[in-house]
């Protein structure tokens, strides 16, 4: 009997046991009274976290998406005014009607006008690509002028990795190999685009006989209209076909050379014959090389550069670099076994092998953050809550890839730094619970009510201090541009693993608590004790502050003149701004332009005095050196250009920055040696600048009617800033200034001898360069055709003079109908708004910013006269300090209202809020001192961390006003309540800081492009956890005393 009434009160306490297990059980501690579902969830979260962390795109940087349109329209055999004129200026005119066009600005060059249209921010990509192309096409050009070309603008459009074929064998096998290596990778997913550099180009020459012309008594034009109405596929309409509609088509494209020659020019009969005359009647047909218009050449650490193909290699947006490129190193090891003797593939530029270190580098960074985290947990909390606290960073960190790769995102620096950023963020919340449940174990509860009494009692103020950190970090979103879209990926980052923090800390941290941390209660440990009287120390000192009216006023007046004079440094000019920072990179270039007309192999000979210098180099690993391109190095100076007197060089430094010096030291040093040489080569030595794309340091734009007077004033603002210490690089449009030949016919000549100008152009053109006639594909390869007359040797401008040429009435010289002469011509002519425009661009010496020479380059370009007509407005990268530091001040603006708005939620109290408001500029008092001492400009990365501590630094100052209000529920005197408040939460609030702020210590060490940030956080931090543990409770105790 006994025993049945045992077993019914077991069943009994079982059951009531159940029943209060389940009315604890809420939507907050669900996961902690249900084990197996919270099991079940994390195995999820590791599941799907570790699929997208193996299967995630990898690249450098985020991809940049603008929306920009490009519209390019070749004009064969124009100059560049004409172009303008005939091109460029009626295009501009239909596209500017166009809704939410941004800005217009372009460029006519000879044969070719390129006009880039941005368009406002938010603007659908696709939309603006169709308006753009119907507003293209509605505008009538000349006959001669092809379609205008749309293409989205892409600034993730560069080469990923460059590969060189090298070898003594004849140019054509090398040029064989390469299209057969392009031909390869084409074929590898992800690869777009690839440009072959120094290869030799096939097209079929048309050699026309002029006797024999002349016994058919035909001209070159009718030649050519034969030719293209013959050679060409065309569609003809729809017909009706056993009920269906199909499309009607003409195909009449020749596909071999004995096609060509068969294309009838004439048909000659009589009442007896009938004859057609054909093209291989007056012209002779063949498959022929061009003349190089480029050449390459590679130094891979031997006395001498080799001659080479290279192959520049670009992927496709959203394309996994680090993959791409092992994907094209298998495929290079398969052909490197195929190769005949002597002939070798390099493999240079390579972005995987700078990606995998930039990776590794942060990854290390991370690694050893997480390491240095726990061991300071380890300081305050026992090893198997410290466990517990940093066990949330793995499992919050597959959450976030999960999210990444799921959404269509890439795994890239910013990501990475982003989740480095976020370490010393991310266990906040897990400290606050863990030591809640450390101090209610303490007090005798069970893990599982400590754990539970934890989770409600700082519910709320977590989720405050949550979302005001992403309140801080998402208005970023809001900055626009190029450099908002390459931020936007930390505020994203962060939103996810702040979240996915509160969630974990809530769900699982507690939970994990429950299950291993023993039930007894511990003894104190000497860190206990040591803890306890850290806590007591500080509570006296604060009584003491409280209860002494004209101490309170006297902090509070030194912080306000401590913030007063922190806040000044920016102002008075001690603190300077910048950009974005100078950092090492394993790249440099050198571009060199040759004087005007300098023949390719000319300009290849002058190049030697810059090889000598760079063979025997010993931070240079390898160079490719191209003759006849330059390469781009910043945004906005157009694409790279190509011409016979242009060289330059691409160096790839030894890869081991630890070995070598940094290398923008090595750049100064290489600058300094070339400006040592006795040549007449115009050298630029250019380094890479990390973050997004940007425009150059300084940048004067020039506007104005006449181009003569614009160059007047260009020459003058480049004699100013050449006259500047500090400023290198000076270039403009009117650099090294080509001469043209000008023909200019009568027209009653032309007239009389039965001849239109187009028609004379053509007969010279065939006489000289040729004429470009369309295209043939055989055998799956595609060849230009070029026509001309036969012993076309006519090059220099005394031989075009004497040049006899064809007219119905017969032979006669040029200069009978025309007269030829020289004149300086532009090499192109920009447009800024429709507006003639030139820009003249300078780069500044490392350690010199801007911000020092602006006032001086002011004050001198403002020397400059000026008619009403002509303007200068001076821009670059000062015009994109203020609008980027515009958009940041206008997100913290924003991310304070919505902090004031959660907290007002969360206290109900617009003087509570205020309190904590007063935290922010309390972290103003480190950050710029800070900067000041360390030698560090107020870059946009550090001003990135001034928006972020918006967030931060209130965090601690919610937990301590929180534990204030309830301690005011039990405690009457309001200074002993405060003081209470302050002792109890003194460890999680300085806990919690020391991990943000050890959190960032090991990328603010190593990482030069961040390392403003970090100091920029850290010292804010620090100020504002120093000055929160007595400026919150003063004002506090001050606010409430006076309604008392």
């Amino acid at each position: 009997m006994i025993q049945l009434i045992n077993q019914i009160h077991d069943q009994v306490i079982k059951i009531i046991d159940q029943v209060q297990t389940q009315m604890k059980a809420t939507p907050w501690t669900f996961f902690l009274f249900n084990p197996r579902i919270a099991t079940l969830a994390i195995a999820t979260i590791i599941i799907m976290g570790a699929f997208a962390l193996f299967n995630i795109n990898i690249e450098a940087n985020p991809e940049i998406n603008q929306p920009i349109g490009l519209v390019q329209t070749f004009y064969p055999n124009s100059s560049p005014s004409d172009v303008e004129e005939q091109i460029t200026n009626p295009l501009e005119e239909e596209i500017a009607k166009i809704d939410k066009v941004d800005s217009i600005e372009s460029t006519s060059s000879s044969n070719i006008s390129s006009i880039t249209v941005t368009f406002e921010t938010g603007s659908d990509n696709t939309e603006i690509l169709n308006d753009l192309r119907e507003a293209a096409n509605s505008v009538t050009l000349p006959n001669d002028a092809e379609v205008p070309k749309v293409i989205e603008f892409d600034f993730n459009n560069q080469s990923i990795i460059t590969i060189s074929v090298v070898g003594n064998v004849p140019e054509q096998e090398l040029s064989a190999i390469a299209e057969h290596i392009k031909d390869d990778i084409s074929d590898i997913s992800g690869v777009g685009k690839i440009e072959l550099s120094g290869d030799l180009q096939e097209n079929v020459q048309i050699t026309l006989d002029s006797v024999k012309l002349s016994s058919y008594n035909l001209g070159i034009t009718e030649v050519i209209q034969a030719i293209n109405s013959s050679n060409l596929n065309s569609p003809l309409g729809e017909i009706q076909a056993n009920n269906n509609k199909i499309n009607l088509r003409l195909v009449g494209k020749a596909e071999t050379i004995q096609q060509l020659q068969q294309i009838p020019l004439r048909t000659i009969s009589d009442e007896t014959t009938f004859n057609i005359i054909t093209l291989s009647q007056v012209a002779d047909i063949f498959i022929s090389s061009e003349p190089k218009t480029t050449q390459s050449f590679v130094n891979l650490g031997e006395q001498e550069a080799a001659p080479a193909v290279s192959l520049n290699v670009f992927k496709k947006n959203g394309g996994n670099i680090v993959k791409i490129i092992k994907e094209i190193e298998a495929k290079i090891a398969e052909i490197n076994t195929q190769l005949p003797p002597g002939v070798g593939i390099a493999k240079t530029n390579d972005n995987a092998f700078s990606i995998r270190k930039d990776i590794k580098t942060l990854s290390w960074n991370g690694f050893q953050t997480i390491i240095i985290i726990f061991f300071a947990l380890l300081v305050f909390l026992t090893f198997t809550e410290a466990f517990i606290a940093a066990i949330a960073i793995p499992i919050i960190f597959l959450m976030t890839f999960a999210y990444v790769y799921f959404t269509g995102q890439t795994l890239n620096s910013l990501t990475i730094f982003s989740l480095i950023l976020s370490l010393g963020l991310i266990v906040d919340t897990s400290i606050v619970i863990v030591e809640g449940i450390h101090d209610n174990r303490k007090e005798g509860q069970t893990p599982q009510e400590a754990a539970y009494n934890s989770i409600n009692t700082f519910k709320w103020p977590l989720v405050g201090g949550t979302l005001t950190t992403i309140a801080a970090f998402f208005p970023m979103l809001l900055v626009s541009g190029i450099i908002g879209d390459f931020i936007k990926t930390i505020p994203i980052v962060l939103t996810i693993t702040l979240a996915s923090s509160l969630f974990v800390s809530i769900a699982f941290s507690p939970l994990l608590a429950s299950k291993i941390l023993s039930g007894k209660k511990d003894e104190p440990s000497f860190k206990d004790q040591f803890i306890k009287k850290l806590r007591y120390f500080y509570k006296d000192i604060l009584t003491g502050i409280l209860k002494n009216s004209g101490l309170k006023a006297a902090i509070v007046i030194i912080t306000i003149i401590l913030f007063v004079a922190s806040l000044s440094l920016p102002f008075i000019g001690v603190l300077q701004a910048q950009l974005f920072p100078t950092v090492d990179v394993p790249f440099i270039y050198i571009n060199i332009e040759a004087p005007e007309g300098t023949p390719l192999a000319e300009t290849h000979k002058k190049t030697e005095v810059v090889e000598a210098i760079l063979i025997g180099n010993p931070n240079i690993q390898n160079y490719v050196l191209n003759i006849g391109r330059q390469v781009q190095t910043s945004f906005g100076f157009g694409d790279s250009s190509t011409s016979s007197n242009q060289a330059s060089f691409i160096i790839n430094l030894d890869p081991d920055e630890t070995t070598r010096p940094r290398s923008y030291v090595i750049a100064e040093d290489l600058r300094k040696q070339l400006a040592t040489l006795n040549t007449d080569l115009t050298i630029k030595l250019e380094e890479i600048s990390a973050g997004p794309p940007t425009a150059a340091p300084i940048e004067a734009r020039i506007t104005g009617p006449n181009l003569d007077e614009i160059k007047n004033i260009a020459d003058k603002i480049t004699t100013q800033l050449q006259q500047t210490p500090g400023i290198i690089n000076i270039n403009s449009q009117f650099d090294n200034q080509p001469e043209e030949a000008v023909l200019t016919f009568n027209k009653d000549l032309l007239n009389y001898y039965g001849l239109s100008a187009s028609q004379a152009g053509i007969i010279i053109q065939s006489l000289t360069n040729g004429v470009d006639v369309g295209s043939i594909t055989i055998q799956n390869k595609e060849y230009d055709l070029k026509l001309h007359l036969q012993n076309n040797t006519t090059k220099n401008l005394q031989e075009i003079k004497n040049l006899t040429i064809s007219t119905p009435k017969g032979q006669i010289p040029l200069s009978y109908i025309g007269q030829i002469e020289t004149q300086p011509a532009l090499r192109s002519i920009p447009h800024v708004d429709q507006d003639r425009t030139a820009r003249v661009r300078a780069f500044t010496e490392k350690d010199v910013l801007i911000s020092d020479l602006l006032p001086t380059i002011t004050e001198k370009i403002d020397q400059i006269e000026l008619s009403s007509e002509y303007n200068i407005d001076l821009g670059g990268e000062n015009e994109d300090i203020n609008d980027s530091f515009t958009d940041l001040f206008s997100s913290m603006i924003i991310a304070v209202i919505l902090i004031l708005v959660i907290l007002v939620a969360v206290f109900n109290s617009f003087r509570q809020t205020f309190i904590v408001l007063m935290t922010i500029p309390l972290a103003v008092i480190g950050i710029f001192p800070a900067l000041t001492i360390f030698g560090q400009a107020l870059s946009f990365p550090a001003f990135l961390g001034v928006v972020m501590l918006t967030g931060i630094v209130v965090n601690d100052a919610i937990v301590l006003i929180d534990q204030i209000n309830k301690n005011r529920q039990k405690i009457d005197n309001l200074n002993e309540a405060i003081a209470e408040s302050g002792q109890s939460r003194l460890m999680p609030i300085i806990l919690t800081s020391i991990t943000t702020i050890l959190g960032l210590l090991p990328i603010t060490i190593s990482d030069e492009f961040w390392r403003g940030l970090g100091f920029s956080v850290i010292a804010g931090l620090l100020a504002a956890t120093f000055l929160t543990l007595f400026i919150i409770p003063i004002l506090y105790s001050s606010f409430y005393r006076s309604k008392k």
